[in-house]
């Protein structure tokens, strides 16, 4: 799957990354505390969390993850989207719950 098909669920907005629509989304990784997503989350996955906070950015990066979606309508600090550019990373924000958004995409793939 691609970020592109990620992005037909229409309760997604894409807020950075629209160069990056053709990335493979390798699977999902759901969770909000930073040190198990950096111990836990595999490269190519998908982020869905409801930090929104510039290091969820960094973490994205290091770990070479697809994308990262904010959940639940959290609102995403202009820092945060200036380095989800810098550092390429595809960054989606839904008002959905993260079972909602998990049910949608696994009904995507």
């Amino acid at each position: 799957m691609t970020l592109s098909q990620v992005l037909l669920d229409s309760r997604l907005t894409l807020i950075c990354g629209e160069d990056l629509e053709i990335t493979q989304v390798e699977g999902f990784y759901i969770g909000d505390l930073l040190s198990f997503v950096m111990g836990k989350a595999k490269k190519g996955q998908l982020w869905l969390t409801v930090q929104a906070h510039p290091n969820v950015i960094a973490i994205a990066s290091l770990l070479e993850l697809s994308g990262v979606i904010v959940l639940e309508g959290v609102k995403i600090p202009e820092e945060t989207i200036q380095l989800a550019k810098e550092h390429k990373i595809a960054l989606m924000q839904t008002n959905s719950s993260a079972v909602e958004m998990i049910q949608a995409l696994l009904s995507l793939s």
